[in-house]
């Protein structure tokens, strides 16, 4: 009974946090902010948020690391309204998230335009500095 009972609980450390009630809301909060910056457009102000390990796998099958995304023209959300969040679902702790999410949104990548409904996965890390930084990115959306 006491090896099941450690058992239990070794298992119990191992497991990430799942999409809980606070971590759900957290992982909210960061996929809303990250998706402001891309709203606002400021390239300076994208680029503080992708850590230096950060890749991007585009729907398109394009894909690249931090400084070649910045160099080939960030993505640009333009919307009459302001993108939806849906259907989180939140791994991790304080530390890392991994936020698996759909976006609502009129999107150009790349110069093409990308259906309104897209399904999204990101993994962010906090910095020393408290800031959340986007590790990678991967964007489901079907090119139109």
């Amino acid at each position: 009974m006491l090896r099941a009972l450690v058992l239990g609980v070794a298992l119990g450390l191992a497991t990430p946090v799942s999409a809980g009630g606070h971590l759900t809301e957290l992982g909210q909060e960061v996929a809303e902010a990250w998706v402001a910056t891309f709203v606002r457009g400021d390239v300076d102000e994208i680029a503080a948020t992708l850590a230096p390990a950060f890749q991007i796998q585009r729907a398109s099958g394009a894909g690249h690391v931090r400084d070649s995304s910045i160099a080939q023209s960030l993505p640009s959300i333009r919307s009459g309204s302001a993108p939806e969040i849906s259907d989180m679902v939140a791994t991790g702790d304080e530390t890392r998230l991994v936020l698996r999410y759909t976006l609502l949104v009129d999107e150009v990548i790349d110069g093409s335009a990308v259906t309104r409904r897209a399904p999204r996965l990101t993994v962010f890390e906090r910095s020393a500095s408290g800031q959340w930084q986007a590790l990678a990115h991967a964007n489901f959306a079907v090119p139109e």
